[in-house]
C-alpha cells in the first residue's frame, strides 16, 4: 500500500508521486520488485481513487514497462508485463 499525503513535507502532493532521480518514489520501489531475479508474479498498487489517474500518468511517463490500472472498485491490481 501506497501511503503518505505528503502534509508535513509540504510537497503539495502525496510523497509516493515525488520525483527522485527523475522517477516517482514509488517507482523506485516497485522496479526493485519487478527486477527477474526476485520472480515477483503480479504487484499490487493500492491507492486512493482520487490518486489513481496521477499515478496513471506518472506511470506512462516514467516506466514504459508498467501497465497501470484503468480503475473501479476495490483494490486495483497492476503490475510489470
Amino acid at each position: 500500500m501506497a501511503g503518505g499525503t505528503g502534509t508535513r513535507m509540504g510537497a503539495g502532493m502525496p510523497k509516493q508521486f515525488l520525483l527522485l532521480r527523475g522517477a516517482p518514489v514509488l517507482l523506485h520501489t516497485l522496479r526493485r520488485f519487478a527486477e527477474p531475479a526476485l520472480a515477483v508474479a503480479e504487484i499490487i498498487v493500492v491507492l486512493p481513487a482520487d490518486q489513481l489517474a496521477t499515478w496513471q500518468a506518472l506511470c506512462a511517463e516514467h516506466w514504459r514497462g508498467y501497465s497501470a490500472p484503468a480503475g473501479g472498485g476495490g483494490p486495483h491490481a497492476a503490475g510489470p508485463r
